[in-house]
């Protein structure tokens, strides 16, 4: 009987298959068990985006380095989106191919159906490729959550980098440090930053923008602020701050959540803690460094 090989990575594999199939029983049983874990993983993706955990990821972006510039990172987010809709278009993909009822995109009854396909997949014509596919997206989402949580986002570089005919160009790297410690440096230009004073830019920068009340929690306690989703959503439930309207009077949404002004946020986080006599010494400072910066 002639076997031919498992055709994962374009052939690469080399591990021996079935008559009729076209990846082999290593390949299949890993996924299935990805697959199964899905769940999980989709849990850790959204606890992860929910609290607001900083990653030390580096990026290549080129954009403008203060186009709105808030201290968190949505990675997590946009890995859990980008994950559930892989899953669901390999899903109903199949489910079509297969004539069966469309399989749920629930967090928890996705990852158990696919399981349940791959012994199609293995034998189905393009079935290597949507097993390598399925493979990569699940492992580029599992290194997003599994990247160390204990650095804080600090906004992209604004060092310089030379170049071959002499000039510089502006460095963009995302920036991550150490809480606990004062001063950190670029991974990719070398320049050396103070942690107060690159939180006092953010701050500068970040107060004008109009932010959810998830990420309006999340910059404020990118700058070291004790500030939760719920109690800006209370503030705003009391009327000590207010939504954003646009100029027709009607409440400014994004993605059906109302927005509001960072500045009235942390007014009120300011306040509040003034009149309950609690340490403000942590935006004072950042506070006095951006006026400071302001005055210069």
């Amino acid at each position: 009987m002639n076997l031919s090989r498992c055709q994962v990575g374009n052939g690469r594999c080399q591990q021996l298959v079935p008559p009729g199939m076209v990846v082999c029983g290593w390949h299949a049983d890993l996924l299935a068990l990805e697959l199964l874990g899905v769940s999980s993983l989709l849990n850790a993706l959204e606890d992860a985006h929910a609290k607001g955990q900083r990653f030390s990821v580096g990026s290549t972006s080129t954009g403008n380095p203060d186009e709105a510039p808030v201290p968190f990172n949505r990675r997590a987010g946009d890995a859990r989106a980008e994950l559930l809709t892989a899953l669901t278009t390999a899903a109903d993909r199949i489910a079509e191919e297969r004539e069966q009822f469309q399989a749920f995109n629930s967090d928890r009854a996705i990852g158990p159906w696919l399981a349940r396909q791959v012994p199609f997949l293995r034998a189905h014509h393009e079935g290597a490729e949507r097993v390598e596919y399925l493979l990569a997206v699940l492992g580029q989402a599992a290194r997003v959550v599994d990247r160390p949580p204990d650095r804080v986002y600090l906004g992209p570089c604004v060092g310089h980098i030379g170049v071959d005919d002499g000039s510089e160009v502006r460095c963009t790297e995302e920036l991550y440090a150490v809480e606990s410690r004062p001063e950190f440096t670029c991974p990719r230009c070398g320049w050396i930053y103070q942690l107060a004073e690159r939180r006092a830019h953010l701050l500068g920068l970040t107060t004008g923008l109009q932010l959810g009340a998830t990420d309006c929690a999340r910059a404020l306690a990118g700058l070291g602020l004790d500030v939760t989703a719920s109690r800006v959503r209370d503030y705003a439930s009391r009327h000590l701050i207010e939504a954003v309207e646009d100029k027709y009077g009607n409440a400014v949404r994004v993605r059906g959540h109302a927005v509001y002004l960072v500045a009235d946020v942390l007014a009120v986080v300011e306040r509040i803690a003034h009149e309950r006599g609690r340490d403000t010494s942590v935006v004072d400072s950042l506070r006095r460094m951006v006026d400071g910066r302001a005055a210069g």
